[in-house]
């Protein structure tokens, strides 16, 4: 157990405690601080700005590049990105700030493994070609 500072009061607390026995402050861990910030927005109308990209344009692009090139062990990547992509726009809409945050993340996130594993094992088909031909003239 350690102690925390009230972020309201500045007196300590242990970081086991949900509010302050001071002020009655919500003791916020560090990593929910950003998750707060973003409820924050829902008292006030949410300006277009903070709206965060869904990547749906870039999970279908990818699931198609992945048929197109022969990449079928990509397209898992591109369905699950694609499926968080679809909820962005839904759950921002809704309110759901922390959602849309957190979906979006998860559709870059998956999309750029898909993206990475495509590219690399084009390079390593590649590499093989040239190993074989190599090994051809020979």
């Amino acid at each position: 157990m350690s102690l925390i500072k009230c972020d309201i009061c500045g007196q300590t607390v242990s970081d086991k405690a949900i509010t302050c026995p001071h002020c009655g402050n919500v003791i916020v861990k560090s990593q929910y601080k950003d998750r707060v910030r973003y409820r924050d927005y829902i008292k006030s109308p949410i300006p277009e700005t903070l709206r965060p990209k869904s990547y749906l344009i870039h999970s279908v692009l990818l699931g198609l590049s992945s048929l197109i090139l022969f990449t079928i062990w990509c397209l898992p990547f591109a369905i699950v990105s694609f499926i968080y992509a679809n909820k962005v726009d839904r759950l921002w809409e809704n309110g759901d700030i922390d959602g849309a945050y957190y979906a979006s993340r998860s559709a870059y996130k998956w999309y750029s493994i898909g993206w990475w594993i495509g590219i690399l094992s084009w390079l390593l088909i590649i590499l093989l070609l040239l190993l074989f031909i190599v090994g051809l003239t020979d």
